[in-house]
């Protein structure tokens, strides 16, 4: 399955198809290739050719007719041939439409660096004539677009996550507003991952730990001082939460008291459809096995005065 409907991507980036990218040239690939301008935005299979990586992909056609989603599901991004290239293959279904110099969108997602939309925009396409001017060269970002995170932003806010844990906590992280906007969403890709991996990627307070097919979870990682309010992202200002407690804990009809009880607003069980969130109050947050990345007894305690039961 591939990513959600409600997903946030950023960008984007864009490649002008060739002959080949779209396969009607004298050489035969697997798909579109992935040049150096936006190959840094992919997952890297680095290693010998036949090394793939899988993704997750929405794939979007526009052309005349209007705008259609096509596809939704699995892509392989794939080293091969000598000189070794990177390609975009198993996108059939979007590869069939392309032509040569149409532009490719390639957009990366928000939360995820292994989710992209990818969107071909036809030479007869309204937008074409509005992207054209803006997509200056073979590939890039888009002049109007949003900077995304490339992997090696992901692979030091990563490291900067890691290094907060051997510091004193800090409830709050001002400066993050400022920072470039592929820092920042590198920042919040790498506070979801180490959340959910520190969880076990199961809910802190049901337990639960649905998967897709995909092998994606369903467990989300909640901010406990939220970012709105300038919370800092580190793991201990963090909560893998199911999606139904983080939004919960988001709007205050839940909280986490000092020893770690789970508790709910006693007004959520006057609602009948309310019964698997009443179902965890009086039990207790389910936490991770390492204790460095428990969550930090003043962010439950800002939690509990600043939102909870408001």
């Amino acid at each position: 399955m591939a990513a959600a409907g409600d997903e946030e991507f950023v960008g984007p980036l864009f490649k002008r198809l060739t002959l080949t990218d779209a396969n009607k040239g004298n050489a035969h690939t697997s798909g579109p290739t992935l040049t150096k301008p936006v190959r840094g935005y992919f997952p890297d299979p680095s290693g010998e050719p036949g090394r793939r990586t899988d993704v997750e992909v929405i794939l979007i056609n526009d052309d005349a007719a209007g705008i259609v989603m096509v596809s939704a599901g699995g892509a392989v991004v794939q080293i091969q041939g000598s000189p070794a290239e990177t390609y975009l293959s198993e996108v059939q279904p979007l590869r069939k439409f392309m032509q040569e110099d149409d532009l490719l969108l390639i957009e990366p997602s928000v939360s995820s660096s292994r989710h992209f939309r990818i969107t071909r925009v036809a030479q007869d396409s309204p937008r074409f004539a509005l992207l054209n001017p803006q997509a200056v060269g073979g590939a890039g970002l888009l002049k109007s677009a949003v900077q995304p995170p490339s992997d090696v932003d992901l692979v030091n806010a990563t490291s900067e996550l890691n290094a907060r844990l051997t510091q004193p906590f800090e409830l709050f992280d001002a400066g993050a507003v400022w920072l470039p906007t592929g820092r920042r969403i590198a920042r919040s890709r790498a506070f979801v991952a180490k959340v959910i991996d520190a969880y076990d990627s199961r809910c802190a307070f049901c337990g639960l730990g649905a998967r897709l097919v995909s092998g994606r979870s369903e467990v989300q990682a909640a901010h406990i001082v939220s970012r709105g309010k300038m919370g800092a992202d580190d793991v201990r200002n963090g909560l893998a939460l199911c999606r139904v407690h983080h939004w919960a804990f988001d709007e205050g009809e839940i909280r986490v008291d000092a020893d770690l009880t789970i508790r709910v607003n006693p007004k959520v069980a006057a609602t009948p459809e309310n019964g698997p969130l009443w179902a965890v109050d009086g039990t207790n947050l389910k936490l991770p096995l390492d204790p460095k990345l428990h969550p930090n007894a003043e962010a439950l305690g800002w939690h509990r005065a600043s939102i909870a039961f408001a």
